[in-house]
């Protein structure tokens, strides 16, 4: 059996250089973590998990949201 674990960070700074204001729909900070685990050659099982922060749209702000697959 083997097990991988990988985890990512970034932080993005998208500052629109013509009116100083970050761009739309662009979240500043995202992370995943993923684990999969395989048992034999036809057998796995895996479970991710993304972070998406907070984000400018023309509405105002968009709410950070966590996804799991």
């Amino acid at each position: 059996p083997t097990t991988n674990l990988v985890a990512n960070y970034t932080r993005t700074d998208t500052t629109d250089l013509a009116n100083d204001l970050q761009l739309l729909r662009r979240p500043r900070d995202t992370a995943s973590v993923g684990f999969n685990r395989q048992f034999n050659p036809q057998t796995s099982l895996a479970a991710y998990l993304l972070y998406v922060g907070t984000r400018r749209d023309t509405v105002g702000r968009l709410d950070d949201y966590i996804t799991v697959n």
